[in-house]
This record gives structure tokens, sequence and C-alpha cells, in this order.
């Protein structure tokens, strides 16, 4: 039995060494690296306490069990260096941050950004939202957090809520090009310029010392970006509901339905009319009119060589008499020869039809 204990606690060691040289990759989902390596070595020195009890009480006084004894106290040993090292390189590694001002939170910077590619930056590092819950998670495991670390933990979290809503508003700004339809992004384009100018202005001296002024300032960008998104909207559903019309005609016999044809079409025209009679930019509507135009095209062509097709099922009946002569030996037509061009001049209406429209 202690044979098997040994080779047990041997085992352990094995993967106790190997989490040493690989924390990253043995880190817990969702939890932060100082944490969750915490918190295994905890877990891990619990069982080792375990093991140490059933030795002293189960194998006492067998042969070699104060060899295991041995081994295992030292294995614990090791275990709570290993938590006390990584406790103690994480308040190293944050009081060093906070030296040289690469973890402190600058109450006088404005609070967000354009840089120079155009990409809104927040002037609260991502660093800080990881720190408050590594502090809040340590606390909970029993830790004392340096008094240093605790000021820039109550300062992050004071400004916590705005930032994580400035963060909402850049990353909206940066993904509603992917959201709109192509042709439409002119459409788009002042309410875009009146966002990033809002963005960018020098009007928004809200820093982080002034709480009131940023809420306000945030409460403009989140107005600005509702009522972005909301147009977005509905020129998509003004797309969509053409699209189902040209859809409609895709369908719909250009020979014999003629005036389904001439009401979607006006229908087609109302909605881009109405759009315009709302205050859009006619050049700004000219990508999205020609996008259209070249899908009419393509279901006009369609629908006229299907209809070229079958005209003559909608031609009248034309009868033809043939009469033999002995002196003349030429087939005559009784029928007036305005009958014979009828289907010409059929085909010729079709093709200036499809013109017209």
């Amino acid at each position: 039995m202690i044979v098997q204990f040994s080779e047990y606690v041997t085992h352990m060691r094995r993967e106790f060494d190997q989490r040493m040289d690989h924390e990253e990759r043995n880190r817990v989902a969702h939890m932060p690296a100082v944490v969750s390596n915490v918190l295994w070595g905890r877990q891990l020195e619990t069982k080792i306490v375990d093991l140490q009890n059933m030795t002293s009480s189960v194998l006492q006084g067998l042969s070699l069990s104060r060899k295991l004894e041995e081994k295992l106290r030292t294995f614990r040993l090791d275990v709570v260096e290993y938590q006390k090292e990584i406790y103690d390189s994480w308040c190293r590694d944050l009081q060093a941050g906070i030296r040289d001002k690469s973890l402190s939170l600058d109450t006088n910077q404005t609070v967000i950004r354009l840089d120079a590619e155009g990409t809104p930056r927040v002037s609260y590092s991502p660093r800080l939202v990881t720190l408050i819950q590594e502090v809040r998670q340590l606390r909970v495991l029993g830790l004392t957090i340096p008094p240093a670390v605790e000021e820039v933990d109550a300062k992050a979290r004071l400004y916590f809520r705005q930032a994580k809503d400035l963060q909402q508003i850049g990353n909206f700004y940066m993904t509603i090009a992917d959201h709109m339809i192509l042709s439409q992004r002119p459409m788009m384009l002042s309410s875009a310029q009146q966002f990033t100018k809002l963005m960018n202005s020098r009007e928004k001296t809200a820093t982080w010392n002034d709480p009131q002024a940023v809420d306000a300032y945030i409460k403009k960008l989140q107005d600005v970006a509702e009522k972005f998104s909301r147009l977005n909207r509905m020129l998509r559903r003004q797309h969509n509901d053409i699209t189902e019309k040209v859809l409609q005609l895709m369908s719909t016999d250009l020979l014999s339905k003629q005036s389904v044809w001439k009401e979607l079409l006006a229908e087609i025209r109302g909605i881009m009319n109405k759009l315009q009679a709302q205050g859009f930019n006619p050049d700004h509507m000219r990508s999205w009119k020609i996008h259209w135009d070249r899908q009419l095209y393509k279901v006009l062509d369609y629908q006229y060589c299907a209809c070229v097709g079958k005209l003559s099922q909608h031609m009248a009946e034309i009868r033809v008499d043939l009469t033999f002569s002995t002196y003349i030996p030429i087939a005559l037509f009784d029928d007036p020869p305005a009958k014979y061009t009828s289907l010409r001049q059929d085909s010729e209406t079709l093709s200036r039809r499809k013109c017209a429209i």
C-alpha cells in the first residue's frame, strides 16, 4: 500500500512540475491567471494534507512510512512556495506598473479619442478591468492586497461603469459599417460625420475627474449611436421591400401583365422618392439607385427574352388560303397583306415597351 501511495505522490509531483512549466496553457477559462494558479495550488495543497493525515493515521509504524511522510512534507512546502511566488510576482508586476504609471488612471485625460487611424481609444486600460477581477477574487481566497494596489483598484472600480459604456460605443463605431448595405453607405454619410465629429470634438473635454460631464457625454454618444442604428435599420427595410418587388417582377409576365409591372415599378420609384423627400441627398442616393437599375435591367432582359419566345401564343389565328392556277403556278394569298406583318409589329411593340420601362 505504501508503494502505491508513493507512486501516486510521484505522479502528483510530476503533474505539479509540468504545470509550473506551462502555467498559461493550464489556465481556467474566464478566470485571471494569478487566481487560477493560486486556486490550483490551494486545491493541490489540500490533497497533500489529506494524504498526510491518512499516512499518519493508517500507515503509521509501517516500513517506508517515514520516507513517504518526508516526501509529502517536502511536496507540500514546494506547493506553498509556488503559491507564494505566484502571488508575490503578481504584486511586484502591479507595483512596477503603478510606479511607471502604465497601470494608473490619469483622471485629467479625456475619456475617449480617435487615434491617427480613426480607431476609438478609451483612456481606461483594459488591464484595470482584469485588475478589478483579480483583486476581488484574491480577497475571497483570503490574500492581503497591498495598499497601493487597493488604491488603484478603488479608482478603477469608480470609473468602471463609464469605461464599459464608452468601450461599447467605440465597438459600435468600429463595426457599424459591417452591418450597412454597401450601396447605401453614402446615404449614411452625414450621420457618420456627425458621430465622428462628436467622438473627436474638443468640446468633449469630459475627463474622468468630472463624472457628471462624462455621463452627459456618454448620453450624447449613445443618442447619436441609437439614431445612427435606427437610420440603418430603416434603410435596410426599404432595401428589402424593393428586393421583394423586384423578385415579384421576375415572375410576372411582361406581355400579359403589363399593369402589374407598371404598378410595381411605380411603388419602387415611390420608395426612392419618399426617401429623397425625407432629406436624403440625391447624390448620396446615386449608388443605391444604380444598383437597382442594374437589377431591374436583368429582370427586364429575362422577361423580354421569355416573352419573345412565346409571342405567337398571344397572336390571333391567321388563315392562309392557297389557290393554284394552270396559268399562274404561284401560291396566291387572298388575305390582306396587313395580317402577315402583325407578328413583326407586335414584336416591335414589345421591344418599345421594354425600352420605355
